[in-house]
């Protein structure tokens, strides 16, 4: 497959086509499906399907579907990550001929545009964040959604590689928030910065050059203004500097967590939570352990009630953060 055909869904097409949705609910009913069948050979690319081990692949099941979906989206980020890369490459070796020619200019301002689509402020901070090479500095006084957090982490640590100081400010109220928690403490162990305020604040995205802010009514809604001005950028990042100094450092969510406790997982539970991020569905699961779905059910259930979460989703983010997936090498 063309690598330009891979990430199709960016073109707003379907990720998987009518051959491979026809092929996965011939395989979810149970029925038999001939091994050149049309759209097989995708459903594997897209970790949606294995073959049954204990018939040597004559037979084929289905994988969790959340499972695949991060790992697609993984290799998405992995063809996102290069072409930042690439990006930053140009940005730097066309300055370096610059000065080089000894055409080095004065960059005068150059105002403000006003991006009335969602994919129209994510494609410049895209590019913003991909040529960054000082600071990336955020304000967030509002929740995120689990899925934006999943996201951001591949982007966010590539940044935080390239030297990047990344800075993030949220309201003092979202500490309670189990994924930003996890979020927090693993962006935090990479070297960002994070903290919390007790006042209100505005929202606000500061990278080297360039500040994005949310526009007002009677803008479009989610539209946002992207500020290249030199004088009105010096606004933002004073605005900015005033916040974070009045802001508490972030200091771990985990006390507000049982995520640590002995009790959350022994060696069998680490094991369940091992082959579910390989993507194993609970009957394969409990087959491989010898033991019964329904006891796969109840302690997935005691974990989830140990953490304070209520679904599987939320039980996978805290297992690809948790320090219990690196401590141990007990897995079966």
């Amino acid at each position: 497959m063309a690598e330009t055909d891979k990430f199709e869904k960016f073109t707003g097409a379907p990720v998987a086509s009518p051959e491979a949705i026809a092929a996965y609910r011939l395989i979810g009913s149970g029925a038999s499906i001939a091994p050149d069948a049309p759209g097989l050979q995708e459903l594997q690319r897209l970790h949606l399907i294995a073959s049954e081990p204990t018939t040597g692949g004559g037979r084929w099941v289905l994988l969790d579907a959340e499972e695949a979906a991060r790992r697609v989206i993984r290799e998405a980020l992995d063809g996102i990550t290069a072409g930042a890369r690439y990006a930053r490459q140009v940005h730097e070796q066309f300055r370096a001929l610059e000065q080089e020619a000894g055409t080095d200019v004065q960059r005068k301002a150059t105002g403000s545009e006003r991006l009335d689509t969602v994919s129209q402020v994510n494609d410049r901070l895209a590019w913003a964040t991909a040529t960054a090479t000082r600071y990336a500095w955020t304000a967030q006084p509002g929740p995120r959604p689990r899925e934006a957090l999943l996201v951001s982490m591949d982007r966010d640590a590539a940044v935080l590689k390239r030297g990047v100081a990344m800075r993030t400010i949220y309201h003092k109220s979202r500490r309670t928030d189990t994924h930003l928690r996890q979020w927090a403490d693993h962006m935090s162990a990479l070297g960002a910065e994070v903290r919390l305020a007790a006042f209100p604040f505005r929202r606000m995205i500061v990278i080297d050059d360039s500040a994005f802010i949310p526009a007002l009514p009677p803008a479009p809604e989610k539209a946002a203004w992207h500020i290249t001005d030199s004088g009105t950028l010096d606004f933002f990042k004073q605005a900015y500097e005033d916040t974070w100094s009045r802001a508490e450092p972030w200091e771990g969510g985990r006390e507000a967590s049982t995520s640590d406790s002995p009790s959350v997982t022994d060696p069998l539970k680490r094991n369940i939570l091992h082959l579910m991020s390989r993507g194993f569905s609970h009957p394969l699961i409990a087959k491989k352990i010898g033991v019964s779905p329904r006891w796969i059910t109840t302690k997935l259930s005691e974990m989830k009630a140990a953490l304070g979460v209520t679904t599987n989703e939320e039980l996978a983010f805290w297992w690809a953060l948790s320090s219990d997936r690196v401590d141990h090498s007990d897995y079966g």
